[in-house]
């Protein structure tokens, strides 16, 4: 890769990077692109020469950032948690709670605020926010279908607890209050505890 190429890059990844953190404080529509430039060290106008789609394909590659990160985030929890998915999860609302409290319940899912507000007027972010919550899904039941768990109920067991998780962490700031997250991801272990029992595997 040539230094040219290697700093077109890095700018990119760094303005993907700031619209993902801003996005997921304050939202979509209340994020501006000098903001983003701004936050990322972006040269003023440079956001359609890095993205000839504007703002709609630098959100659409956010989303996508952060789908990955959480991606990765879930498989190492699982990985060092001795393989246990229902202890990643409550490590997961523990540290989603930390975050609230750090953030003075400003921040919450990386792709919450863009589903909702993407969720009208703009199909590539509505999409791009569905592929997000069916890859956090399918980390989770991919293991769970390893553990010996029907495809299926793999499937709908992870969905749940995508669709739990996101609603607990929008009262939580709502409430500003860290205990729904808690509570939540404590009874989604549970309840994979009993499903991975019923096949007589350790969660």
């Amino acid at each position: 890769m040539t230094a040219a190429a290697a700093r077109t890059n890095d700018a990119r990844d760094r303005m993907v990077r700031a619209a993902d953190e801003l996005f997921r404080a304050q939202g979509l529509h209340a994020t501006g692109v000098a903001e983003i430039l701004e936050r990322s060290g972006a040269p003023r106008g440079s956001l359609y020469h890095y993205f000839p789609g504007g703002k709609e394909q630098l959100a659409v590659e956010a989303i996508e950032h952060a789908a990955a990160g959480f991606c990765r985030a879930i498989g190492k929890a699982i990985e060092v948690n001795d393989g246990s998915l229902a202890e990643a999860v409550r490590l997961y609302g523990q540290a989603m709670a930390e975050r609230l409290l750090a953030t003075d319940f400003v921040e919450g899912c990386p792709i919450g605020n863009s589903a909702i507000e993407g969720s009208v007027g703009s199909a590539a972010i509505s999409q791009a926010c569905d592929r997000a919550f069916r890859d956090f899904a399918g980390v989770m039941a991919d293991h769970l279908t390893e553990q010996g768990i029907e495809r299926g109920q793999a499937d709908d067991l992870a969905t749940f607890v995508v669709s739990t998780v996101e609603g607990a962490l929008l009262v939580a700031r709502v409430r500003r209050d860290t205990q729904p997250v808690i509570d939540a991801t404590e009874r989604l272990a549970t309840m994979m505890q009993a499903a991975l029992d019923d096949v007589g595997v350790a969660a």
